[in-house]
């Protein structure tokens, strides 16, 4: 036994497990000093709180705690009771404190009563509170939903809740039954013995102590699967909207290259298919990717079968410490020949989901797919070479360009000349961060590195004696060799400002002609998709220098309603990663964006593709990813439901519901917003 779980059950041996605890419960007598309404009218109406708010107006509750904070640390939700009038509403829920303030987003249906469950995440600096957190090494999310990741509430200093129902154009009612916490952070069965509770991985990766629609129990489920989804997307074969592209067959005919490009229309940026057709690019990440890898070294106790090498499903280790549950799955439904049979089917529920790109990662061996079933489809690549941090490649260095020449060369011999290929990424997610921090770094580099050597050079043609630098500086360099030498700098940053800022331009400037020289040289005509900007990795000089040379920036964006930085460029964008999860079919981690259930889900993604739609710049949106990341986490620890198919290739009705709803109408939808 490991000495994590030791500790677990030392830890654990007499926790008595809190079912729920009601915050605010109107069918009783409550504290109306606790309850401030704005912009609305509340009054007790038999068991329930009604709220009645005017029209066009933002109504907002404010529920304080009895006394400072509100303590929401030992459970996973906060949940609110709802019962909605004759009017659809749309309502957001905040929980203030001094950490993170995450807002949850829900719809009420006429006349529906809803129990909403807001998750509440925790932050990894949190963790000594959750001491049961220690058995299970290697994940975000724990079992039941406790999630300890760089974002979180400080769930111990709440200082209120605050629910805001959206304007509307007359008045409207609805009410509330309770505010109450929900699920304990430690699960029940835990709690009893921690010891019992491992392994709790079943044979198919799934969480083995829970329950939901769509687990799978024995391979005839699995099996059982197939002919109703068969007959599901024979109901739904795609958008009578598209071309053999997933372009706008009725649009307007522009001028046809045999290849995507853009253009900019009475103020709105578009893609232009092949054909010459208005082409907006709805996609999703990995596409086909069913492998799902899960780590087992020094967790082997977590999981109640892992075969051995030479049996039958042997050829499903990865590696020498990794177990692919999702392609075992495959094989027990789809036989021998699970790889193409799945390939094929995952271009058939793409187009029946109203999906017409495959976006970042996908199975390659899509792009060479039979013509009746190809979508178009990007490619990513990241080059190999010295780094100036963890993710940003020196493009200074000689071997970056290699690299990149290289890797684009093992793609250009297919995609090259393939009407159905868009373009290419390079890179994802750059750790870009602000110039006097990041170039401050280059100067702490070895006298090898070709982007200091690149920086000392930039300052001799600006400086003409070392002297002159040294009397702006306020440094004592003895000479420019010493200067390239130095590994420890100490100077006054604010007489960098203006050399610093510069050459951070000029690295910019370099990464972004390099990358576009490249892509040119391997495949003309293809289309330069950017980097994948993301979080506060955008500035007035990386966005500038990619403005000169892609084609579309491409930011991934995980906020409930996306928000894009421009820095005056006028270019076209793409959204190349959002996802909303949630804790309702099995899983521990929502990921980045976070909803209530399967439901809301797809609520958000719907919601999500309107603000995106909207965009005059925006010319595409790609969900992340094609399946959930595994239940005990993969090699980073992500667990999160972010997937439109579980690992037992289950897909998830309601969120593809809401796909369909949009990807067939998206010309439409375009049309309005023109």
């Amino acid at each position: 036994m490991s000495g994590r779980l030791i500790l677990g059950i030392l830890l654990f041996a007499a926790v008595s497990v809190r079912a729920e605890e009601t915050l605010f419960d109107f069918a009783g007598s409550f504290d109306k000093s606790r309850v401030k309404a704005v912009d609305c009218s509340v009054r007790k109406a038999g068991k329930l709180l009604e709220i009645n708010i005017p029209a066009n107006k933002v109504a907002e509750l404010r529920f304080a705690p009895e006394g400072d904070v509100f303590d929401f640390s030992k459970y996973i939700y906060l949940t609110l009771d709802f019962q909605n009038g004759k009017d659809a509403a749309e309502f957001r829920v905040n929980t203030s404190n001094p950490r993170e303030n995450w807002e949850h987003i829900g719809w009420l249906k006429p006349n529906e009563r809803r129990v909403f469950d807001c998750l509440l995440l925790r932050h990894s600096k949190d963790r000594a509170d959750y001491p049961h957190a220690k058995d299970f090494p290697g994940m975000h999310g724990i079992p039941d939903g406790l999630m300890l990741h760089w974002k979180g509430v400080d769930a111990k200093h709440i200082k209120n809740v605050l629910l805001t129902m959206e304007p509307a154009e007359k008045s409207r009612t609805l009410y509330l039954r309770s505010l109450k916490l929900r699920r304990d952070v430690v699960p029940a069965k835990y709690a009893e013995d921690p010891k019992a509770f491992f392994p709790f991985i079943d044979q198919y990766g799934q969480y083995k102590h829970g329950d939901w629609p769509g687990r799978i129990t024995s391979d005839d489920q699995l099996n059982a699967r197939i002919v109703p989804e068969l007959a599901d997307l024979k109901a739904h074969p795609g958008s009578g909207e598209w071309n053999r592209f997933g372009g706008w067959k009725q649009g307007p005919k522009l001028k046809a290259t045999g290849h995507f490009r853009t253009e900019k229309i009475d103020g709105r940026w578009w893609m232009v298919d092949p054909e010459g057709c208005l082409f907006w690019s709805h996609g999703v990440n990995s596409v086909g990717k069913g492998l799902v890898p899960t780590p087992f070294k020094e967790r082997e106790h977590f999981f109640e079968w892992l075969p051995e090498r030479d049996s039958e499903f042997g050829k499903f280790y990865g590696s020498k410490t990794e177990f692919r549950y999702g392609e075992a799955n495959l094989y027990r439904k789809y036989g021998e020949n699970f790889r193409d049979t799945y390939n094929k089917l995952s271009l058939v529920r793409m187009k029946s989901w109203g999906l017409n790109t495959l976006g970042g990662w996908p199975n390659t061996d899509l792009y060479e797919m039979p013509e009746d079933l190809k979508l178009p489809y990007t490619v990513i690549v990241s080059p190999k070479c010295p780094q100036l941090n963890e993710k940003f490649p020196d493009p200074y260095s000689p071997q970056f360009r290699e690299s990149l020449r290289s890797q684009l060369g093992q793609y250009s011999p297919v995609v090259a000349s393939d009407p159905f290929c868009i373009g290419f990424f390079v890179n994802n997610e750059i750790d870009w961060n602000k110039p006097m921090g990041f170039v401050g770094k280059v100067l702490e580099q070895e006298a090898w590195c070709h982007a200091k050597k690149a920086f000392v050079q930039s300052l001799e043609k600006d400086f003409p004696t070392i002297g002159k630098l040294n009397s702006a500086w306020g440094t004592d360099y003895a000479s420019w060799d010493a200067l390239l030498k130095a590994r420890k700098h100490s100077h006054d940053y604010k007489k960098t400002i203006g050399d610093y800022k510069k050459f951070y331009a000029a690295l910019c400037d370099q990464y972004f002609r390099v990358c576009r020289e490249e892509i040119d040289r391997a495949a003309p005509g293809k289309l330069y998709l950017g980097c994948r900007f993301h979080g506060n990795h955008k500035n007035e000089f990386n966005l500038v220098a990619a403005g000169k040379y892609v084609d579309i920036l491409s930011y991934n964006v995980y906020m409930n309603e996306p928000e894009v930085q421009m820095f005056g460029v006028d270019k076209p964008l793409i959204l190349t990663e959002f996802n909303f999860g949630a804790l309702d079919r099995g899983k521990f981690f929502c990921g980045l964006g976070v909803a209530a259930d399967q439901r809301n889900r797809g609520e958000k993604y719907q919601n999500y593709m309107r603000v995106a739609l909207e965009n005059p710049n925006c010319v595409g949106a790609h969900w992340f990813m094609w399946n959930n990341s595994t239940t005990a986490g993969r090699g980073n620890g992500e667990n999160a439901n972010c997937g439109l198919i579980d690992v037992a290739d289950n897909v998830f009705t309601e969120l593809i519901a809401y796909f369909r709803e949009t990807g067939y109408s998206l010309y439409g939808q375009l049309q309005v917003h023109e």
